[in-house]
């Protein structure tokens, strides 16, 4: 029987001596490379994912059939030791013509060290929900617990969403990423261990999953971790909310309506990008990219340059075009607003965003301006 414990902000297992520093390599595909149409990488920013998204996308090429015709599985041997089910998605039934289907988030471990986590799956395969304990009445399913249920690289675990896609990441808590400054405030106990998924397939896989992936640069899989101390690169968060998941004396809407990124671009890492969590002002209509993620006009400055001695900063926020057709564009056609920035020292910034204004036609902040601390 295999139990696991919170040990260090993440789960590892209480369990066979031989689990402990097993090399895992993954020898199925969580979707049929067959029928994958795209793998985003990671780092995507827009809407609720403010900072750099901690997972890949695989989209499958029937997007709007139902139910979904493919299969989901298990990358290698491994055990469930999470499954619950997603906010707000229902059942199909004849009363519900547009069919939302089941959609589910489960977590396997691989090893002491290295799991998956799956959002999205659109339906569970019989066999594991009936393994699972405690199960409550719909919608309300969520299951934990010990004993886990095991899997084989390759079984079935579910369906794929007729929407969604999946959602997949890789996580090895024998990997802490540097580019978070204060690893501590992000909560989710995942979310500093992410890797590079494409490094954890066995060939030939690897390089079929690749070839779905439009991304060039290196890491392959995509970036999420940029902070530098002292710099502006990276992830800030809204003064008084402290952490990830907006802990802290202040109240806000969502806990990433207080999350702040500079960085760069998923797909072309050369072009700096700047998402906002914060209301903004900015009038987006022509721009259903944006989604609070912004291009900069001119590409510059690097905010991996700026200190606190840069003094006031300027960037002129410019709309993005859509992904992978037209990678790597910014909208030139028309300046959204002026992102005022100033690091006061090297945890804390300044931040203003003015809508509908060039750098020529702002001196400096307002009232309006907000703090920002790592």
């Amino acid at each position: 029987m295999h139990r696991f414990q919170v040990v260090e902000d993440a789960r590892t297992w209480i369990g066979p001596p031989e689990c402990s520093g097993k090399d895992v390599k993954f020898t199925a595909s969580p979707m049929d490379p067959d029928v994958i149409a795209d793998i985003t990488p990671m780092g995507q920013m827009g809407g609720d994912h403010v900072t750099p998204t901690d997972h890949t996308y695989f989209y499958h090429d029937r997007p709007e059939v139902f139910p979904p015709p493919y299969d989901i599985r298990a990358p290698a041997d491994g055990y469930i030791v999470k499954l619950r089910t997603m906010g707000g998605h229902l059942r199909p039934s004849t009363e519900d013509p547009d069919g939302r289907w089941e959609d589910w988030r489960l977590i396997i471990w691989h090893s002491c060290t290295v799991s998956t986590i799956y959002i999205h799956v659109g339906g569970i395969a019989p066999e594991i929900l009936d393994q699972a304990e405690n199960r409550l009445e719909w919608p309300e399913f969520r299951w934990e617990g010990s004993p886990a249920i095991p899997v084989k690289a390759g079984q079935v675990i579910g369906k794929a969403h007729y929407r969604y896609g999946l959602d997949f990441s890789v996580h090895d808590i024998g990997v802490i990423l540097s580019g978070f400054v204060v690893p501590s405030h992000y909560t989710s106990p995942w979310k500093i261990h992410t890797v590079d998924p494409f490094d954890y397939f066995a060939e030939p896989l690897r390089s079929q999953l690749l070839v779905k992936n439009a991304r060039t640069a290196e890491p392959r899989g995509g970036k999420i971790a940029y902070d530098i101390d002292g710099r502006l690169v990276g992830n800030w968060f809204l003064e008084g909310t402290v952490t990830y998941n907006a802990s802290g004396p202040l109240s806000v809407p969502y806990g990433w309506y207080g999350h702040l990124s500079i960085v760069y671009d998923y797909y072309d890492p050369t072009l700096i990008r700047i998402s906002i969590g914060a209301d903004t002002g900015i009038d987006e209509s022509g721009c259903s990219q944006c989604a609070g993620n912004y291009g900069v006009k001119g590409n510059a400055p690097d905010p991996a340059t700026i200190t606190v001695d840069s003094g006031l900063v300027k960037y002129e926020l410019l709309g993005r075009f859509g992904y992978p057709s037209l990678t790597g564009l910014n909208d030139q056609r028309r300046i959204l607003g002026v992102f005022l920035v100033q690091m006061l020292d090297d945890r804390t910034i300044k931040v203003e965003v003015v809508p509908d204004r060039t750098a020529d036609e702002v001196d400096g902040f307002s009232d309006s301006a907000r703090n920002y601390r790592r």
